[in-house]
């Protein structure tokens, strides 16, 4: 009986180990598969505004946490256009929150032509400047 406990228990360790180990690569393969599909359906800014118009009230923002993207914030605008905010554009005259990312919130209206890289964004009757990929108004 002795023989047969000391052969056991390394035998349920190491399937624990592999159980562990499966578990933990399929957690990746599905995260990687949901940062992927995230990918197609927010488009980085910067990428559709080449052909696209953003021109829409925003419904809804999230913070991205994948591993491709992450801290990149994902914006819905009420006409089904999607996309992804990445990347420095402050405009230091907006303070305390300077940065597009973090300043723009549901209900939000923003606009941008095509091939500019001008992003106006309106609020309370108000219009905000900032320059895709650029620091403005930084006091020195």
């Amino acid at each position: 009986m002795k023989k047969y406990g000391i052969l056991i228990i390394p035998l349920i360790l190491i399937l624990l180990f592999f159980l562990a180990f499966y578990n933990l690569s399929k957690d990746q393969q599905n995260s990687r598969s949901e940062a992927k599909e995230q990918i197609e359906d927010y488009p980085l800014l910067k990428d559709i505004k080449v052909n696209t118009e953003i021109n829409g009230i925003i419904s809804a923002k999230e913070l991205s946490l994948n591993i491709y993207n992450k801290g990149s914030y994902l914006i819905d605008l009420a006409d089904v256009t999607k996309f992804a905010l990445y990347g420095t554009s402050r405009n230091y005259k907006y303070e305390p929150e300077p940065d597009l990312n973090r300043f723009v919130k549901v209900g939000d209206s923003i606009s941008s032509q095509v091939k500019s890289d001008s992003i106006f964004v309106y609020r309370d009757n108000q219009k905000y400047y900032f320059i895709f990929g650029k620091i403005i108004n930084k006091k020195e």
